[in-house]
Parts: C-alpha cells; sequence; structure tokens
C-alpha cells in the first residue's frame, strides 16, 4: 500500500508539471490580436511655411490633440509607446475648405504589423488669417 501511494503522489506531481509546461507554452505560444487606445497625442504640423508664404497665418479650430486606437500582436502592441508614433498634418494638402487630413505613422517598427483601426479626427480644420 505505501509502494502505491509513493508512485501514484509520484505520478500526480509529474502530470502537475507536466500540464504547467504544456499551459505555459501555449500561452507564450499563442499571441492574439488585441487593441490599445492612445489619448491626446499632440498633431505635427508640417510645410506651415508654405501658408505664413501668402501672408496668411494658419490657426487650428479647436485643439490639435488625437486618440486613436491601434490593433496588432499583444506582446508588439504592449511594448508600444507614445513615442512611437508620429501624428502630422501636412499644409500641402490644405483642401478648398481648410480641413486637412490627420496622417498617423509608426516609427522605429520592426517586422510586426500593426492597423490603425480608429482615431477620433480623420481631419482638422483650419482657419487662415490675413497678417
Amino acid at each position: 500500500m505505501n509502494k502505491f501511494m509513493k508512485e501514484r503522489g509520484f505520478l500526480m506531481i509529474a502530470s502537475f508539471i507536466f500540464a504547467f509546461v504544456i499551459w505555459l507554452a501555449v500561452t507564450n505560444g499563442a499571441d492574439p490580436l488585441t487593441d490599445r487606445t492612445f489619448n491626446n497625442i499632440k498633431v505635427i504640423e508640417l510645410n506651415k511655411s508654405m501658408i505664413l508664404s501668402t501672408g496668411k497665418r494658419p490657426s487650428i479650430t479647436g485643439d490639435a490633440l488625437v486618440s486613436f486606437v491601434v490593433e496588432g500582436k499583444t506582446s508588439a502592441v504592449n511594448a508600444l509607446q507614445e513615442s512611437d508614433f508620429y501624428v502630422t498634418i501636412d499644409y500641402a494638402e490644405l483642401s478648398e475648405f481648410n480641413t486637412i487630413p490627420v496622417r498617423i505613422k509608426l516609427l522605429n517598427v520592426r517586422d510586426t504589423e500593426f492597423t490603425i483601426k480608429r482615431q477620433s479626427k480623420n481631419t482638422i480644420s483650419v482657419v487662415l488669417i490675413e497678417e
């Protein structure tokens, strides 16, 4: 009876260790897609001198902050920081309605793919003030 209990105890411990190793392999191997929100990222203005050279001063209507949701593999998305993004408006793209598209780019990205799922502003409105 004592030998049976020792063998049974050993088998139980071995099975728990085996189950833990399998669980660890599955959780580390699986890298599902996840979302992460970045809030209030400052927009950088490009080619502002184009407008200034016409004798007008551009002024952004409202705030120049953009929030967006990034989708990608969990390990990669969790490693992202605000400084990994470059959010811009380019005055060379100023429309006849005085709006400029907002562009979000990733900097220093490895071979991981990310998708911008949503952003709070697709365009920013600008008022041109005569100087």
